[in-house]
C-alpha cells in the first residue's frame, strides 16, 4: 500500500508540472489527498455508526467524527460533478474549514478555480486519487504519514535548489531532535518551520520512547503561505491536529508573544531550527535602534548575513532551562566584524553547548558545509565553560546528487553530544579561555583536524609506473582499466555539457547547429554517437568524457597546461567488461539520442526514471509498454529509429540515467592516437546534473589519490616527450605537428641540444 501511494503522489508531478512548482505544487497535491482522507474517514465513521445504530442518530454530530463534513462536501460530491468543479471543490474546502477551524489555513492557499486548472487537468487530477482508499482501517496514520514524508523528500531532490526553501533533509532534522531529547509536556518551537519536517521526527522520537506525541505542543512560524499550508497538512496526514503554526516573517514580526501585541516573546522548552543560510535583507535597518523584543542582546549582525539573527531569535524564545538546535552555515562560526563579537557575548555567557560540524553538500540549495550549534541555557555542571567540538565532516554517504545522512551516522554524531568527550580525530572539549586565546573562531577544522587522506605523489615517469603495478595488482578478474588524467585536483568525472548550466538548456540546438553548418563534416557519421564523438573532437560541449587505455596518454593530460593549474590527478577506472559497450549497443542509442531533445523533452524523461513505478530494477512487461507509450518516449524512439530502423522500441527506463563505457568506431586520427574510449552520461537527479559514475569503478586503492606534483610537470612533459608522447603524436593534425616543428627548430631548442651534446 505504501508504495501504491507513493506512486500515485508521484505521478501527480507530471499531471502538474507547469501548473504549479516548489511548495506551491506540494500543498495543491497534499491538499487533496488530505481533503480525500477527511471524506474517506467521515465515510467509514458513517458507516460503522450506521450498521451499529439501533436508533435514529445524526450523522453530523461532532463527538462522533474526527473532522466535520457539511452535506455535499464530501469527496463522492465532488466527483459526480461535470461542470465547475474547481468551484465546487474550493467551495468543499472552505466549507469544511469552516466547520473546523484547525484545517481553515491549511486550506486557505488553495485554488483549482484558477485558469491553469482546467476542467480536463482537474478531473485527471481527481481521477488519479479515487482509486485509492484512504480510510483508516485500510491505511493507518504511520503508513499515510510515511508515504507523505517520502513524496515531500522526493519531490524537494525533484526541485534541487528550490527544494531547500521548503525541505530539511529528514536524518539532519532526526539529528538535531536525538540531541534535545524532547519530552511529553513540552513546548517544542520552530521559527523557520518549512514543511513541519523537523516537528514529525520529535513526533516520531517520542513515540520511539513509548510516550503519545499528543502531550507534545508544538509552535512554528513560516514566511511562505503555501510552505506553512503543507506543514499544516503534513502534521494533519500524521494525525497531529493541535499544532499552532503562524504566517509570517519571523525577524520582523514574530507572532508568538507571551500577550496579544505585546513584545515579549513567547518561551519554549525546546527550539529546533534550520534558518535561511546567509540571508541578506534579513531586516538589518530595523535591528538599527535596537530590536523591538530584546534579540540584539548579542549584537547586531552584518546586513548581508542574517544566520545569527535567527540565532539570537531562538536564544530569546528559549527558557532559563530551555535547550535549541540550529542549523548554521559553517562560514557563520568564523566570520570577522560584527560576527566575531557576537560570538565572544555568546561565549562570555556559555551559551554555546556543542557544535557539531555536517558533511559538504547535504542540503538542497547550497553544497557547502554546515553544522547544528546547540544551545543549552542551564549546562550540567562538569559542561560548563566548555564548547563539544564534532567533527561529522565524512559523517555522510555520497549519493548521485547530495551526500546522503544516515542512520548510522545520526546516532555517532548524537552519541558524541551525550558523550561529551575527546575522542581523536573526531570530537574534542575545548574550554572557553582556550577559545578566546586562539581566535580561531568556533572553526570545527581547527580544533578537530581531519586525518589526511593517503595520497601518492607522481614526479616522475618512474614514479608513475610504481603506482600502474600496484594497482594492477588491485586489478578484479573480469574488469578492464581506463585512466584518465585531470590538469588540477579540483576537476571532477563531469562531461563539458554539464559543466556549465547554460549548456545543458541548449544542447539540442548546438548539436544541430554545427551539424547544419558544417554537414559535409558528418556526412559519414550515421549514428548520434559518432557525431558526438565528432563534436568532441572540435571542443563542442558534450554528454561524453574522454577516457584512455593508455597510462602514459592520462599522465600526459594530468601535466598539460603544466603553469596554469595546480596539482594534477590520474584517475584509475576498473570497468566490468560486461558494462563496457560497443559503439552498436541499443543503450548507447537511447542514452546518445538524449542529446537530440530539447530540455522540456529531458526534464520529462528525467521525471519518470524518477517515478517509483518505473526506477526499479525489474519491470513487468505491462509497465515497460506503459512507459514506452508515453509521448515524450515515444519522440525518443523516433530518434532512434532514424539510425536504427530495426530498433524494437522498448526503451528500459534505467538506460536513460545510466553512464556507459562506449568503445567507439576508430574512425578518426585522435582516436587512435590517444587509444580513446568515452564515458557517455544519462541524466542525473537534476537537469542540471549527470548521471553518476558508480563508485565501485572508481579505484580507491591503498596508495590513495594520484597526484601528480605541480613542481614536476614541465619535467614530466619531457620526460613523455622522448617516448614520443606530446601534443603532435596525440593531436595528429598537420596544425599540431607544424607547431611541433616550429617548437623544434626553434633558437633556442638548439641551443639547448648544444649543451646537451656537450655537457
Amino acid at each position: 500500500m505504501l508504495k501504491t501511494i507513493r506512486l500515485q503522489l508521484w505521478r501527480t508531478v507530471a499531471i502538474l508540472r507547469g501548473v504549479s512548482e516548489g511548495s506551491e505544487f506540494l500543498s495543491h497535491v497534499l491538499g487533496i489527498m488530505l481533503y480525500k482522507r477527511i471524506s474517506d474517514t467521515w465515510q467509514e465513521e458513517y458507516e460503522q455508526l450506521e450498521a451499529t445504530a439501533t436508533f435514529d442518530f445524526d450523522p453530523h454530530n461532532p463527538d462522533d467524527h474526527r473532522f466535520q463534513v457539511p452535506d455535499g462536501a464530501l469527496w463522492q460530491d465532488i466527483r459526480a460533478c461535470s461542470t465547475n468543479v474547481g468551484e465546487r471543490l474550493n467551495r468543499a474546502l472552505e466549507d469544511i474549514g469552516r466547520a473546523n477551524p484547525r484545517l481553515r489555513s491549511a486550506f486557505a492557499g488553495l485554488d483549482f478555480n484558477r485558469r491553469q486548472f482546467s476542467g480536463e487537468l482537474l478531473e485527471y487530477l481527481l481521477s488519479h486519487f479515487d482509486g485509492i482508499s484512504l480510510r483508516p482501517s485500510r491505511v493507518n496514520s504511520e503508513l499515510l504519514g510515511k508515504a507523505t514524508e517520502a513524496f515531500i523528500a522526493q519531490f524537494a531532490e525533484y526541485e534541487g535548489k528550490r527544494g531547500g526553501e521548503f525541505y530539511t533533509p529528514r536524518m539532519v532534522s532526526r539529528l538535531i531532535v536525538e540531541c534535545l531529547q524532547p519530552e511529553i509536556g513540552m513546548t517544542l518551537y520552530d521559527p523557520t518551520c518549512g514543511s513541519g519536517g523537523m516537528f514529525i521526527e520529535a513526533i516520531r522520537y517520542i513515540e520511539r520512547q513509548g510516550r503519545s506525541h499528543q502531550h507534545v505542543e508544538l509552535f512554528g512560524q513560516e514566511i511562505n503561505p503555501n510552505t506553512r499550508a503543507l506543514c499544516e497538512m503534513n502534521l494533519l496526514l500524521h494525525e497531529f491536529d493541535h499544532a499552532d503554526i503562524r504566517l509570517g516573517n519571523t525577524l520582523l514580526t514574530p507572532w508568538h508573544l507571551e500577550e496579544t501585541g505585546g513584545a515579549v516573546l513567547k518561551k519554549f522548552d525546546r527550539v529546533i531550527a534550520h534558518s535561511p543560510f546567509s540571508q541578506s535583507n534579513w531586516g538589518h535597518d530595523d535591528w538599527k535602534n535596537g530590536d523591538r523584543y530584546g534579540r540584539d542582546k548579542f549584537g547586531r549582525p552584518p546586513k548581508n548575513f542574517g544566520d545569527l539573527a535567527y540565532l539570537q531569535h531562538v536564544i530569546a524564545s528559549l527558557k532559563d532551562d530551555g535547550i535549541a538546535g540550529v542549523v548554521l552555515p559553517q562560514a557563520a562560526l568564523t566570520r570577522s566584524g560584527p560576527e566575531a563579537s557576537i560570538r565572544d557575548r555568546l561565549l562570555q555567557d556559555d551559551l554555546i553547548e556543542a557544535v557539531i560540524g555536517l558533511a559538504p553538500n547535504l542540503f538542497y540549495g547550497t553544497g557547502g558545509a554546515a553544522c547544528v550549534v546547540i544551545l543549552n541555557k542551564k549546562k550540567a555542571r562538569t559542561r560548563q565553560g566548555k564548547i563539544l567540538f564534532v567533527q561529522g565532516a565524512r559523517e555522510a554517504r555520497e549519493g548521485s546528487y547530495k551526500n546522503v545522512l544516515e542512520s548510522v551516522h545520526v546516532e555517532r554524531l548524537a552519541h558524541a553530544y551525550q558523550a561529551f568527550r575527546d575522542v581523536p580525530q573526531f570530537c574534542r572539549v575545548v574550554d572557553l579561555n582556550t577559545l578566546r586565546t586562539d581566535s580561531q573562531g568556533l572553526s570545527i577544522d581547527y580544533y578537530v583536524e581531519l586525518p589526511r587522506e593517503p595520497r601518492r605523489i607522481v614526479r616522475s615517469i618512474v614514479d608513475y609506473l610504481e603506482v600502474i603495478n600496484e594497482i594492477a595488482n588491485e586489478q578484479k578478474p573480469g574488469t578492464t582499466l581506463f585512466y584518465r588524467g585531470h590538469g588540477s585536483m579540483a576537476f571532477k568525472l563531469v562531461p563539458s555539457i554539464y559543466r556549465e548550466g547554460t549548456y545543458v538548456a541548449v544542447e539540442d540546438k548546438m548539436y544541430k547547429e554545427l551539424i547544419m553548418s558544417d554537414p559535409q563534416d558528418f556526412s559519414d557519421d550515421h549514428s548520434a554517437l559518432e557525431k558526438l564523438v565528432r563534436m568532441q573532437h572540435y571542443n563542442l560541449p558534450t554528454r561524453l568524457l574522454d577516457l584512455t587505455l593508455n597510462p602514459l596518454v592520462a599522465l600526459y593530460f594530468a601535466c598539460k597546461h603544466e603553469k596554469k593549474w595546480p596539482d594534477g590527478e590520474i584517475i584509475f577506472l576498473a570497468i566490468p567488461d560486461s558494462e563496457i559497450k560497443f559503439y552498436d549497443s541499443d543503450a548507447v542509442s537511447i542514452v546518445a539520442n538524449l542529446a537530440k531533445r530539447p530540455i522540456e523533452d529531458k526534464r520529462e524523461l528525467q521525471h519518470l526514471t524518477q517515478n517509483p513505478e518505473f526506477s526499479t530494477d525489474t519491470y513487468k512487461r505491462e509497465i515497460l509498454d506503459e512507459f514506452n507509450g508515453i509521448v515524450t518516449v515515444e519522440r525518443l524512439l523516433h530518434e532512434i529509429r532514424e539510425e536504427k530502423s530495426y530498433f524494437l522500441g522498448k526503451i528500459n527506463p534505467n538506460d536513460l540515467s545510466r553512464v556507459i563505457c562506449v568503445k567507439a568506431k576508430r574512425n578518426n586520427k585522435r582516436i587512435v592516437a590517444q587509444e580513446g574510449v568515452f564515458l557517455l552520461f544519462g541524466l542525473g537527479r537534476q537537469i542540471d546534473e549527470p548521471a553518476q559514475v558508480p563508485d565501485a569503478w572508481v579505484i580507491r586503492s591503498n596508495v590513495g589519490a594520484i597526484v601528480v606534483d605541480q613542481k614536476s610537470k614541465g619535467n614530466i612533459l619531457k620526460e613523455l616527450e622522448r617516448l614520443n608522447i606530446r601534443d603532435s603524436t596525440l593531436f595528429p593534425d598537420i596544425e599540431k605537428t607544424a607547431m611541433h616543428v616550429k617548437k623544434k627548430y626553434s633558437s633556442t631548442n638548439r641551443q639547448e641540444g648544444a649543451i646537451e651534446r656537450w655537457s
